[in-house]
């Protein structure tokens, strides 16, 4: 037995496992200074990036300081996708100087990862003893989507704190807080509305009012304060023509290599009109544009359908907080939804991956528990879906050279790791469905 009550087990993979346990103290600290290390480097680096490079958050400073001027900031900005209330946010970093508004953004990023990973592995602690493989799997795995997000200074590290905080908030029966979290993440960025979705799916009524409260707050009192209401609603709609409108009917977005929505990767592997001459080169076969924009109908369908499949079934009926099986299904299904968020969105680029922190966590977990012999085939889905998927998040990287990672990213290859890591999350889902049964023959719907 290892010091954490798990069970020790034999065989390589067994011997290495009670070998991170026995030395955790140490391999924690190694983690700890390389992190901190990193963060250091980092910090001075950043500021420097915002005087010789571009990142987004230099791009995003000056449309927070016209905001307010009228109603034609998203005909001047096109490049900007996201509602006013983000903008309101980052009102306060323009009026310090560049490098100290980097500096504030680095410092809340870094706050924001250790949120994002306590939060997930506290979720999987509700289900039982976590192993310090699982921790450190997770750490390698997901770290290509933290350092890219971290160069880019993009905003992806905070919508991943707030979805996998709301996880945690969720399965310790603070359901009215976990809407509310994901509301404000999907009044910045759309797509986090799916988890909104599931709670009226799974009739979870508290995290629903929590969610309007959180939308109502965030698209209508916070900009109020700052622009008006009338400004704000002129802004509001003419996002909802520039981004949503124009997307939804006409699947507009830029289908460059980096992107890796379903809508862009199809568009490049089918020949949409759209592409440049750089991004042709992945194109497999030459579809016109009606017939490309069908397909991608039909697949964005599907994966609404299939993922309302595997999270089927009445309102999770074990009592609130969750624990032990309860908490494992909750996290599988709430971690299904993120890879589904990926395909279905206009533009997911390298540091958007940072949400499947908690679906790899997840799958870690779920991995490392006894298989139940009596569903071999979902185990072993589960199993090559993960690896699949690990595999693909690292060597989609410089790892193997820039020129392997642009074109695996060309081709979409991420993408495929997303919907790999989808394929085993419903596998595991599938897997304990049976001990669900079992452990809740007699308890009543608690909503």
């Amino acid at each position: 037995m290892n010091n954490d009550g798990t069970p020790a087990t034999t065989g390589f993979a067994g011997r290495a496992a009670n070998w991170i346990e026995l030395h955790r103290g140490i391999i924690w600290k190694t983690v700890v200074i390389a992190a901190v290390a990193y963060a250091v480097v980092d910090c001075v680096r950043f500021p420097q990036a915002m005087e010789k490079r571009k990142p987004t958050l230099k791009r995003w400073l000056p449309f927070a300081a016209e905001l307010g001027r009228d109603d034609r900031l998203y005909e001047r900005h096109p490049d900007y996708l996201y509602p006013p209330f983000f903008l309101v946010l980052l009102r306060p970093l323009t009026r310090v100087s560049p490098a100290t508004a980097a500096m504030m953004w680095q410092l809340a990023k870094y706050v924001a990862i250790v949120e994002t990973f306590s939060a997930a592995w506290g979720v999987l602690r509700r289900a039982g003893p976590l192993p310090m493989w699982v921790e450190l799997a997770t750490v390698v795995v997901a770290l290509r989507f933290v350092h890219s997000d971290l160069r880019h200074g993009n905003i992806n590290l905070f919508i991943a704190a707030l979805v996998t905080g709301a996880a945690w908030l969720f399965v310790s029966n603070r359901r009215f807080a976990a809407g509310a979290a994901v509301a404000v993440a999907a009044c910045i960025k759309v797509t986090p509305a799916l988890w909104i979705v599931y709670f009226a799916w799974k009739r979870q009524w508290r995290a629903l009012l929590g969610a309007a409260l959180g939308a109502a707050i965030a698209l209508e009192f916070v900009p109020w304060l700052v622009i008006g209401p009338r400004l704000n609603h002129e802004l509001l709609l003419r996002w909802n023509a520039h981004v949503i409108e124009s997307f939804v009917a006409e699947g507009k977005i830029e289908s460059i290599g980096m992107n890796q929505s379903l809508t862009a990767v199809t568009n490049r592997l089918l020949g949409g009109s759209d592409l440049g001459a750089e991004e042709r080169r992945a194109v497999i076969v030459d579809l016109n544009d009606r017939t490309i924009h069908w397909i991608q109908r039909g697949l964005a369908l599907g994966l609404i359908v299939l993922t309302g499949w595997a999270c089927r079934g009445a309102v999770l009926t074990n009592p609130f907080p969750l624990a032990g099986n309860a908490a494992l299904i909750a996290a599988i299904e709430w971690s299904i939804l993120a890879p589904v968020t990926l395909a279905l969105s206009g533009y997911t680029w390298t540091g958007h991956f940072c949400m499947l922190v908690l679906p790899i966590a997840t799958m870690f977990a779920f991995l490392s528990r006894p298989r139940d012999i009596t569903r071999r085939f979902g185990h072993l889905v589960a199993c090559v879906g993960t690896l699949v998927a690990s595999l693909i998040f690292v060597v989609a990287t410089d790892i193997l050279t820039p020129a392997v990672r642009e074109w695996t990213v060309n081709h979409g290859l991420p993408l495929l790791g997303a919907l790999s890591m989808l394929a085993a999350l419903i596998a595991a889902r599938e897997c304990m469905r049976g001990q669900e049964r079992a452990d809740q023959p007699s308890r009543r719907v608690q909503t």
